[in-house]
Parts: C-alpha cells; structure tokens; sequence
C-alpha cells in the first residue's frame, strides 16, 4: 500500500525526533489488563492477589535502595521511575516462589504482550503508508527516532536505497538495570523489539535485523532494516 504524499513530509508527523521513553500512552492503557492476565495464567486469583501484593511492597523498598537506579530511571521519563520498581518487585517475587529464569520468562511474556499497542505508538504506521514510498519513510522516521535520542544515542547511520543501519553507543535501560543491581533486565527491551518490528514489517514493506545489543553482550546495538524481498539469507538470530 502506497500513497501520494511526499517524503519530505516525513519530518513533520508528530513522533518525529521525540526519541524513545519507556511504555507508550497506548501500551500504558493496555498493561494493567496484560499484567493481570499474565498473574491469574501464572498463578491464579488468589496467589496472584499475593504475588502482586508482595510486589508491589518489594517495588517500594527498591526505590529506597536504590537511589542512583531512581535518578537514572528518573532521568529516562518520570513513568518510567514508576515502571521500573515494579518490574524489579515482580521479578524478585517470582524468582523467590521459582527461578530467575522464570521469573525472566514471565516478565518476557508481559513485554512482548505489551508490543502489539507499543509498536503502533512509536510508529505512526498508517500516516507512513500515505507516502510514496513507506520503506523509503520508514527509514527517515527512524533516523528521527534516533537522531537526538539520549537515551540510545546513534553513532553511526548507513543509508542505503534498500536498508539502513543504526549503531546505537549505549543503552539507557542497560544503565539503569545495572544500577538496580539486575543487568539481566535490560534485555526485556530488546525482547520487546524481537516482537513488536515483525508486526509492523509488512505495514512498511520492511524487514527486521539485529545481529547483537548491549543488553545481550556485545559493544552496541545493531538496528538493521531492508526493504522486504532484498534481505539477505540470515546467518543469526535477531537479538
């Protein structure tokens, strides 16, 4: 699908170099209904009602224990000082009724839930479809995106008629986990991306590859996206 407006247009839809903060308007309506869901599946009613109990009075003693992870989570939106906590609270209950892994498995679950309203936020897929070329736009959008972003700053972009690369320096969900005394949770937002891009892919005739991220191990993140039918054989697993 294709339309007639220009891709100098691009710059002016409303997202356009805003960066990234954390959990969109549409995903902040959707989560309390993600969360539940995934809590009741998990455990049922009753220790559900327990679990989330103890997370929440976990959530508050991490804000008090971890004051530079607050200033930095702080630092990325004010919802997300909110957020975090949380997250951190969930995953200390549940690791201590289980495991660490399974306790990552069900925060997993939540993230990737939350993508199918996320994705749509952070790109604004049907106005892209109104240019002449929506790769060629999806592509300018997500150099907005990352341009004059902090939080994942770009140190190099590569354009090229069908693909681009960003190399994102550092990652601020990297930062602020490792301050929370959980580096491993960084790796939710990456897990997020490992969901929410192929929902999108064929609204902007992309496809997704990302060979390496921070939060998984390697110097930086490595967003890749080529017009969909010119990407090459994958030799990896998106991470």
């Amino acid at each position: 699908m294709t339309g007639e407006r220009p891709l100098s247009d691009v710059t002016e839809l409303d997202g356009y170099g805003h960066g990234i903060t954390g959990v969109t308007p549409n995903g902040r309506r959707h989560m309390p209904r993600i969360v539940l869901r995934a809590v009741r599946k998990e455990f049922g009613v009753l220790k559900g009602i327990v679990f989330l109990a103890l997370s929440l009075v976990r959530s508050v003693l991490v804000k008090r224990r971890n004051p530079e992870g607050m200033r930095l989570a702080a630092d990325y939106s004010s919802e997300f000082a909110n957020d975090f906590p949380m997250i951190v609270g969930m995953y200390e209950t549940h690791s201590n009724w289980t495991d660490a892994d399974e306790a990552y498995g069900f925060l997993r679950t939540i993230v990737q839930t939350s993508a199918q309203y996320q994705m749509y936020d952070l790109y604004p897929v049907e106005e892209l479809q109104e240019f002449t070329d929506p790769f060629e736009a999806f592509k300018r959008y997500n150099y907005g995106i990352f341009a004059d972003d902090d939080n994942y700053p770009m140190e190099e972009f590569v354009d090229e008629p069908n693909h681009c690369q960003i190399m994102v320096g550092s990652c601020a969900n990297v930062q602020i986990a490792h301050a929370f005394g959980y580096p491993e949770l960084a790796k939710l937002g990456c897990d997020h991306d490992l969901a929410g891009y192929p929902l999108i892919e064929d609204d902007v005739d992309a496809v997704f590859r990302r060979s390496q991220t921070i939060a998984k191990g390697a110097d930086s993140c490595d967003f890749q996206f080529y017009r969909k039918g010119t990407e090459p054989d994958a030799t990896f697993e998106n991470r």
